[in-house]
């Protein structure tokens, strides 16, 4: 048995072998990313940074977004120099993903297995395929890591003040990261480490500069719900922990990683008490910050996932403290869980290529070919973003809820307050009142109305029946249903259209 874990540690631990796994990742991630279609969140931002030339135009659609901006700083910064389309996007995030997993396998030092394991977990292959600031999150998490590993004092500074710039959620990452290393430096008032809290001050500052919410944002998005009851405590921080570990992998990975906390600790010649309360109490800040914004506003599954790599780079930070080699009999345990996690990696990438992010694309093309000078008519406006991206001529779309032209989603309408009230799928009800304020000047073009849902059902009457085919809202208003772009079987969250000419009689 030994001389075989021997075997396995120098396979895994092999330059050459490191180097054929990065190659194989990156030629996944790039064969999924080649035919990529983007959704709504994703086109959103390319939209934005299209139609926002102006540097201070772009900062000001950020206090709409709820997020700070520095993705979008970023293709703002590439559009001076090539035009911003998927394809153009997805190289640009690409390359992101290709420096994470270069840092990842060649600068931390881990046992190799573990890194494998990691870049299987379907949440990181979900952030590599899914083009938005993730990315940059997983990134500068990985780069405060090895700062505070190797004691890079400007580093530290740096990295948690670009940190807190990529999203909302990754401020209190930041500042968790601050907070330990502020409190672990034996000499607390040093330079160093007041420099280090000017970075982290700095940022914040930034950050609250592009967060801070314009008047005419959405009331949804402007209300807290301070109202919290103990139940709703307890709910929500079940969903926390559910989300975090990921659902479907939760008690395995609860069970990993605690008894991996265990045994660094035991191992750990030199353990301090008060390192690891430091340690701890610093992770605890992300996490009752999650809690916060959880109960009070709104944070989602892909969000809260990211609570769970601030806890492996805890970990590390943790595993770093040890003085001993790993040990080999490890390999009993996780050779299998990779092995299990390699299978659920296939079985998503092929539930991914048979029902990809959106049909946006095959809409978009359609529309190109048998409506291209048509109004379009959308419904609902927070769905649209994604199949004006790949419209040829990317001509506005005309909000039904909002009642007028608009390039993207701008979160200052009743339309779009998705947070305040219910509007997939769409209601017979809303159709008629809104198709009451459709100017003439538009069915005189002979309009196309496009409904979208990531639902199963598309219209419902007044009955909560569901409209399948053609239909009418009145003896003056049809409508024909001309094609529908659906895959109702996906096992992948999944844009789907109708498309329907009106007619007006």
């Amino acid at each position: 048995m030994t001389n075989f874990l021997n075997l396995t540690n120098r396979i895994f631990e092999n330059r050459w072998f490191k180097y054929a796994v990065f190659v194989f990742f990156c030629t996944i991630i790039a064969w999924l990313k080649w035919d990529h279609i983007f959704e709504r969140d994703e086109s959103q931002v390319l939209l934005i940074v299209i139609h926002n030339s102006n540097f201070f135009d772009l900062i000001s659609s950020l206090g709409y977004e709820g997020s700070t901006g520095l993705w979008h700083i970023i293709l703002w910064l590439f559009s001076k120099f090539i035009v911003i389309t998927p394809q153009s996007a997805s190289l640009i995030h690409f390359s992101f993903v290709v420096v994470f997993i270069w840092l990842l396998f060649f600068r931390l030092k881990i046992p190799f297995i573990f890194k494998i394991i990691f870049i299987l977990q379907l949440s990181v292959l979900f952030n590599f395929l899914y083009v938005r600031q993730y990315i940059l999150i997983l990134l500068n998490i990985l780069l405060v890591t090895l700062a505070i590993i190797n004691k890079k004092d400007w580093q530290i500074g740096i990295f948690t003040m670009i940190l807190m710039q990529t999203h909302l959620i990754a401020i209190p990452i930041a500042i968790s990261f601050s907070i330990y290393y502020f409190f672990s430096e034996e000499k607390k008032y040093t330079k160093k480490i007041l420099i280090n809290m000017s970075f982290l001050l700095t940022g914040l500052f930034i950050a609250i500069w592009q967060l801070w919410p314009p008047d005419d944002l959405m009331v949804g998005l402007k209300t807290w719900k301070l109202d919290v009851s103990f139940y709703q405590l307890f709910v929500e921080m079940h969903k926390i922990m559910g989300d975090m570990f990921s659902t479907s992998f939760t008690l395995l990975n609860i069970t990993l990683v605690t008894v991996l906390v265990c045994v660094l600790l035991l191992k750990n010649r030199h353990f301090e008490l008060k390192k690891l309360i430091y340690l701890f109490g610093s992770l605890s800040v992300s996490f009752i910050a999650y809690l916060t914004i959880g109960i009070t506003k709104y944070i989602g599954m892909n969000h809260n996932i990211f609570l769970f790599y601030t806890l492996l780079a805890f970990i590390i930070i943790l595993f770093n403290w040890t003085d001993r080699a790993f040990n080999l009999k490890w390999y009993i345990i996780l050779v299998p869980i990779m092995l299990f996690c390699s299978y659920q990696y296939k079985v998503q990438i092929a539930n991914y290529r048979y029902a990809p992010f959106s049909h946006a694309d095959e809409v978009a093309e359609f529309l190109d070919e048998h409506y291209e000078t048509n109004p379009i008519l959308f419904a609902l406006e927070s769905n649209m973003n994604s199949v004006m991206i790949y419209r040829e001529n990317q001509t506005p779309f005309y909000s039904l809820g909002r009642n007028d032209y608009c390039y993207y989603v701008k979160w200052n309408h009743p339309s779009v307050d998705h947070l305040k009230i219910k509007t997939n799928p769409v209601k017979l009800t809303d159709l008629e009142k809104w198709f009451k304020n459709v100017p003439d000047s538009i069915w005189n073009d002979k309009p196309v109305l496009i409904i979208s849902t990531d639902s199963n059902s598309y219209i419902i009457d007044k009955d909560g029946q569901e409209i399948i085919g053609d239909f009418k809202i009145n003896d003056n208003i049809s409508f024909k249903l001309i094609k529908r772009f659906e895959e109702p079987k996906a096992n992948w969250l999944t844009e789907k259209f109708l498309i329907y000419e009106c007619i007006k009689t």
